[in-house]
């Protein structure tokens, strides 16, 4: 997959800085601790583990769910998570990221997959992500690269 990007995006230098691609939308979304996780529930919570959901909580009246396509980034663990349906946060370090409107935000999230390199050990990591750069490919291709990594992922999942 990291040759294929290469492949279709080395006219695309990465020059744009973090704050031009991505917004840091963390206060904007509920947090919730452990202690009121649950196996079922109206609402995911997601946090910053592997899993990609770590419960369930009811929805709660005086705090909506983020419901806006997201990347959701472990500022402890540099797990990068991309949400399509509505979530509450899990506990601190769970940092809730989405794509300015020159950006498809599965393109970003794939970017990040596939550049981000790791820095490990238990600190924060947030401000290394904030570092990175960005090309800035036509919107047509970021679709294009989206489609075929969902179609190489699908081929992967169906053997």
């Amino acid at each position: 997959i990291k040759s294929r990007f290469n492949e279709m995006f080395s006219n695309f230098p990465a020059t744009k800085a973090f704050e031009y691609c991505i917004s840091d939308n963390t206060k904007y979304g509920h947090k919730f601790d452990s202690k009121f996780y649950a196996e079922d529930g109206e609402i995911a919570i997601v946090d910053q583990g592997n899993e990609l959901i770590c419960g369930y909580i009811d929805r709660q009246d005086n705090k909506e769910p983020w419901s806006e396509e997201c990347i959701v980034f472990g500022d402890h663990t540099e797990y990068f998570k991309y949400i399509d349906f509505p979530i509450y946060l899990g506990a601190d370090g769970t940092k809730l990221l989405s794509s300015s409107s020159k950006y498809d935000c599965r393109f970003v999230y794939y970017y990040l997959l596939i550049n981000y390199r790791k820095v490990g050990g238990y600190a924060r990591h947030f401000k290394y992500l904030k570092e990175m750069l960005f090309p800035e490919p036509p919107f047509s291709k970021q679709k294009e690269f989206v489609s075929f990594v969902e179609k190489v992922d699908k081929l992967k999942f169906n053997i």
